[in-house]
């Protein structure tokens, strides 16, 4: 991350306070590196202050080419049964 000038924080807390601590950082501006049971997907502010902008490597869900698609956190946590971790990043 060094390497690019970006600057990284763990995210504590489980459950809603996990949840809140992320949409706290989402909406000052950074995205978020989320650990889901199986794999990694980044969370990116949304328009919307209430939703995120979910970015999966594996379905390409919100490809850049197809347009941006938005979710809320409930929605990521309940589909994913839960987050593992979360580490947010900005420059």
């Amino acid at each position: 991350m060094a390497y690019y000038n970006l600057k990284a924080k763990t995210l504590g807390g489980s459950g809603e306070s996990l949840r809140k601590n992320i949409m706290n950082e989402l909406n000052s501006g950074h995205a978020v590196l989320i650990l889901v049971p199986g794999h990694y997907m980044t969370l990116a502010p949304s328009s919307d202050p209430s939703k995120v902008v979910l970015l999966d490597p594996f379905s390409n869900w919100a490809d850049s080419r197809r347009g941006s698609k938005t979710t809320t956190i409930e929605n990521v946590w309940n589909i994913y049964n839960g987050i593992r971790s979360a580490i947010s990043y900005s420059k």
